[in-house]
């Protein structure tokens, strides 16, 4: 099997430097798409990072090298800090590089959004602060030039109950440096981001999972067993769906 792979990547290497092969390298992308679809993150990355060697400039194979790159840093363990980071760090320079080759590309912007918010997710309250305003900025510029897209909708739900729970140092420091750019964050605001998250992407779990956690994190106890309670009843499809159910279900004993 593994002497398949080889073959294949190296067969489609080679076809991907050919400029006779345009047909090939389409069909290419495709099955770097598909395999985006099914959750095949590795085998995805290797495709687009092929690709990339073809054209290092095409706004499609950066953004989606992109994503792949905060999907599988997001699959490192916790003794795995680095190697996680790398890819955080990867995933950010392909998403510029992707806005820099095309600004009105809606999933430019949600790529370049990811990265940072997994960047911040273990940073210090400085770094997350910093990142704020620009994470926020990135998500609403693909929400201007995509109203539908589910993975905009989900970061700014997040960003919104991030900011609205933070403490008064927290707080301090964001004034400090934005003044009132970056008021209005609530929670209220986050349950109507993963609504419209949820809306448009029902089968993913994660919007579920963020619902109820924000129901949780304002103190709704009820509501919040109730969506947790959703998330244990729904199919495993990403890498990540089993062990959301297996928090999920830790949420329901303890409420």
């Amino acid at each position: 099997m593994k002497s398949i792979i080889i073959s294949f990547l190296t067969v489609a290497l080679l076809q991907i430097l050919n400029p006779s092969f345009a047909q090939t390298t389409e069909e290419i992308y495709k099955r770097g798409l598909l395999c985006k679809e099914q959750y095949k993150d590795k085998e995805g990355l290797t495709i687009f990072q092929l690709l990339l060697k073809g054209d290092s400039n095409k706004v499609e194979y950066l953004y989606n090298a992109s994503d792949f790159y905060s999907r599988i840093g997001n699959t490192f363990p916790k003794d795995k800090e680095k190697e996680k980071n790398d890819y955080y760090k990867t995933s950010e320079y392909l998403a510029k590089k992707a806005i820099a080759s095309n600004e009105k590309e809606p999933e430019a912007h949600y790529a370049y959004a990811q990265a940072l918010g997994r960047l911040s997710e273990h940073a210090s309250n400085k770094h997350k602060i910093v990142n704020a305003k620009l994470i926020k900025t990135e998500t609403e510029r693909c929400l201007a030039l995509n109203p539908k897209h589910d993975g905009a909708w989900h970061i700014l739900g997040r960003w919104h109950r991030e900011v609205a729970g933070f403490g008064s140092v927290e707080k301090f420091m964001m004034k400090t440096l934005y003044g009132s750019a970056l008021e209005g964050a609530s929670y209220e605001q986050a349950l109507d981001c993963f609504n419209k998250a949820k809306l448009y992407n029902p089968k993913y779990m994660r919007h579920v999972f963020e619902l109820a956690q924000t129901y949780y994190d304002m103190g709704d106890k009820v509501r919040a067993k109730v969506w947790f309670e959703k998330v244990t009843q729904m199919p495993v499809v990403t890498i990540e769906d089993a062990e959301t159910i297996a928090t999920a279900k830790k949420m329901v004993g303890k409420l």
